[in-house]
């Protein structure tokens, strides 16, 4: 079971006549539509509702989520105005790791399986033309040298600058003796 959380405050303190619900969304189960378009209930979406427990914070308990991943949208309503408005709106996800014995360091090749893929699998023809075929870049690669770029746009007008600095006097000196 995993326990959602969800804490609301307003500029006047804690929020706490509100009612609420959580919707746990299955994004491994496809939605399904009847022919008038409307959605079928088949397990995707399954709503908590949400309990006061202390100022300000609502709790719900999930249950029956072994694996993978859930969406959760957290709907906080103010139900002293008709129809009822809501006052605060929260999403989050959480992932449920895969038991331990579906890692696949654990999983143990199974030898027979894969000598009858050997087994079906086919050696004919040439993988000497498949092997030797040099592949087309298909104007994926660049044949141009960029040398000439870098001595043209970096190093000239660095030569320019040191020889600049170095010859041109920039005014008069005064030497003492």
């Amino acid at each position: 079971a995993w326990r959602v959380v969800v804490d609301v405050e307003s500029p006047e303190g804690f929020a706490n006549d509100l009612g609420g619900v959580v919707e746990v969304i299955d994004p491994s189960i496809p939605e399904e539509k009847d022919p008038q378009g409307e959605l079928v209930d088949n397990g995707r979406v399954r709503e908590v509702t949400l309990e006061l427990t202390a100022p300000g914070r609502y709790e719900a308990v999930v249950r029956d989520v072994e694996a993978g991943q859930r969406l959760l949208k957290a709907r906080l309503y103010d139900n002293s105005q008709s129809p009822p408005r809501m006052a605060a709106e929260a999403i989050s996800q959480v992932s449920v790791p895969y038991p331990a014995e579906l890692s696949p360091q654990t999983l143990e090749p199974n030898e027979t399986w894969l000598a009858g893929l050997v087994e079906r699998g086919t050696t004919e023809g040439a993988i000497d033309d498949i092997v030797t075929t040099p592949g087309d870049a298909g104007g994926r690669t660049r044949t141009k040298s960029l040398w000439p770029l870098v001595l043209l746009w970096l190093l000239l007008p660095l030569l320019v600058l040191d020889l600049f600095l170095r010859r041109v006097s920039l005014g008069v000196r005064k030497v003492a003796v």
